[in-house]
Parts: C-alpha cells; structure tokens; sequence
C-alpha cells in the first residue's frame, strides 16, 4: 500500500490552490452579477421609457377626449338656451292667444247677458201689449150700449 500521507507544504499548497479557485469563482459570480445588474437597470430603464410614452400616449387622448365633450357640453348648452328662449317665445304666444279667447269668451258672455236682458224686456213688453189688446179685444165685443140721453 502507498503511502498517502499528506505533508503541511501540500495540504498548503491544495488549500492555496482552493482559495485561489475560489477567488477566481467569486471574482466570475460577481462579474456576472455585476453584468446581470447591467442588463436588469438597462431592461428597467426601457420598461420605465415604454411605460412613460404609454402613459403619455394615453394622458394626451384623454385630454382630446376631455377636450371633445367640453366642446359637446358647450353644444348642448347651447341648444338648451335656444330651446329655452323658444319655449318661452312660444309659451308667450300661446298665452296672448289664451288671453285673446279669454276676452272673446267674456264679450260673449257679456253680449249674451245683455241680449238676454233685452229679450226679458221684450218679453214683457209683449205680455203688456197682450193683455192689453185683449182687453181691447173684450171691450169690442162687448155690446155697446146706447149712449145715455
């Protein structure tokens, strides 16, 4: 059997050769972390780029939207004030017209009192000369009496 006995020069000169592999290890891991955090702020920095224009992309078609239907509100209200004068251009017509029935209704009425009045008049009238013509009337066929001497 071989001897394998290890001296304190190679177990130095192994552990030397360990450290200094892992020296190298670590000095590639942090270069590739270093080169992966490179890479990460690069894609952060196009993901924040990207999201910025979108978001203004965006912000600025609101604000076209926005824009529109203030001027459709100021449209509407528009019409709504014209609409309003309108109504009460025609509301005034249609009042003047309800007056005008109004007073045509109380001439009517006015006349009618008065016609009835005048017949009621008439009527008496009529019943003043009907008894009084048959008053005459009586009176003719009454025999008439030789005048008293």
């Amino acid at each position: 059997m071989e001897d394998n006995i290890a001296t304190k020069a190679d177990l130095k000169k192994t552990g030397d050769a360990l450290h200094s592999k892992i020296d190298s290890v670590k000095t590639e891991l942090h270069s590739k972390i270093d080169s992966v955090k490179t890479e990460l702020h690069s894609k952060i920095d196009s993901v924040k780029i990207e999201l910025r224009t979108e978001i203004a992309s965006v912000n600025n078609n609101l604000q076209k939207d926005i824009e529109r239907v203030a001027i459709q509100v100021v449209q509407v209200s528009n019409d709504l004030h014209e609409f309003k004068q309108e109504t009460r251009e025609q509301h005034n017509t249609v009042m003047n017209a309800i007056d005008g029935l109004a007073r045509l209704v109380t001439n009517g009425q006015t006349e009618r009192a008065a016609v009835d009045h005048a017949l009621r008049r008439h009527d008496h009238t009529l019943e003043n000369h009907e008894s009084r013509i048959q008053v005459l009337e009586m009176k003719e066929e009454e025999p008439v009496a030789a005048p008293e001497p």
